[in-house]
């Protein structure tokens, strides 16, 4: 048998482009390789000259084809995915068994209508299941009259994924899938993600995904991260970025005790610093009280670059008044020297693709043998 090999291209919010080559094998994910490279046509999370950009990338994928034959490409992207919850209700008059054709029609019958509202659907997943009025875990295989399922769906305009698309799907080992980076931390650190909320802090911005077992019921940004902290610190210092990074990820410039006395006696740098997290955690917290449905997290699990910053876990904890926990994705095997925190998009993304290719049902094969038949 060939070897499969799952090449996820990543879309850094550093402006910075990053392949990583992995493998899924009895559970364990090997990484065998991976690089970034950057361009001067990807900058602020746009593609700017779009065949100048191609061209790059075909030279870049080409030589990973030099090395590996197999290869399925994904292509995982940083943005503000829009967000639907979609509820369908069926009903019939002598009890039926629920099979899983009925989960796909209801799948099918999302993306057909949002898609011609113009939206690219990236990401659905199952929220809750009811039958006869009692909730379900697992819906197949089980009798009733009554079968509500409810889904959350996760899309993008279509203009920006067809720029991808045109990038990305080439003859040889063409995209196969596209997902939102921020979306794809849940399928990395999956066990412990359940009543709990997500902060991923970045170089320009600050996701935050609200989530309820396991299942992401929102996803928000707010205009803040680990940029302006370091902004600040090189300001008011008056050192480098490079400088700034360095007391913030290593010497420790988040001090607890400014939450205790803002005229507390402490160096300019933890003041600096810590203000300027607290003003990104009290927007998180306008956020969550803005959410549509009833939210009351257990744990939060921090990730991104902000992960990184030292005395976080403790800044987090004493903020939000909650146990607090920095990501780590699930267990992966690899020769390569990579701190974990980095490749939880990459697991994710080859969790959520293995597992989705695993679970694609026999009516699935079925509509897209029809699809390419009457493409």
């Amino acid at each position: 048998m060939m070897e499969r090999i799952l090449n996820i291209i990543e879309f850094s919010p550093k402006d910075k482009i990053i392949f990583t080559l992995g493998r899924f094998d009895n559970g364990v994910i090997n990484i065998v390789d991976r690089y970034e490279i950057e361009d001067i046509n990807y900058k602020n999370n746009k593609i700017l000259k779009i065949n100048e950009f191609k061209e790059r990338m075909d030279n870049e994928l080409i030589k990973i084809e030099d090395t590996f034959n197999n290869i399925d490409n994904i292509v995982s992207i940083y943005d503000k995915p829009t967000f639907y919850k979609k509820r369908f209700v069926l009903n019939s008059k002598e009890e039926r068994k629920i099979k899983e054709s009925d989960l796909d029609n209801m799948i099918s019958l999302i993306r057909s209508s949002l898609e011609k509202e113009g939206k690219e659907i990236i990401q659905i997943f199952s929220s809750e299941f009811y039958i006869d009025d009692k909730k379900v875990e697992v819906p197949i295989g089980e009798k009733g009259k009554k079968f509500i399922a409810i889904f959350n769906v996760f899309g993008i305009e279509k203009d920006k994924i067809k720029v991808l698309k045109s990038i990305f799907n080439r003859k040889k080992n063409p995209l196969k899938c596209i997902y939102f980076s921020p979306l794809l931390l849940i399928n990395g650190i999956k066990d412990s993600f359940s009543k709990n909320f997500i902060i991923d802090m970045e170089s320009p911005f600050s996701y935050i995904i609200f989530g309820i077992d396991n299942i992401p019921n929102q996803v928000e940004y707010v205009e803040l991260g680990t940029r302006d902290v370091v902004r600040d610190l090189s300001y008011v210092l008056e050192i480098p970025p490079r400088e700034s990074e360095d007391y913030l990820f290593k010497k420790g410039a988040l001090d607890q005790k400014i939450f205790y006395d803002l005229d507390y006696p402490m160096s300019v740098e933890k003041k600096v610093a810590s203000m300027r997290v607290i003003e990104i955690f009290e927007m998180i917290e306008k956020k969550m009280k803005k959410l549509p449905f009833k939210f009351y997290p257990d744990e939060i699990v921090i990730c991104g670059e902000g992960a990184k910053i030292k005395n976080i876990k403790e800044f987090a904890k004493e903020y939000f008044d909650l146990p607090t926990s920095i990501g780590e994705p699930y267990d992966y095997k690899s020769d390569l020297k990579i701190d974990s925190l980095d490749v939880i998009t990459t697991i994710g993304a080859i969790r959520s693709y293995i597992d989705k290719d695993k679970k694609e049902s026999f009516f699935n094969k079925l509509m897209n043998i029809f699809e390419k038949i009457f493409d």
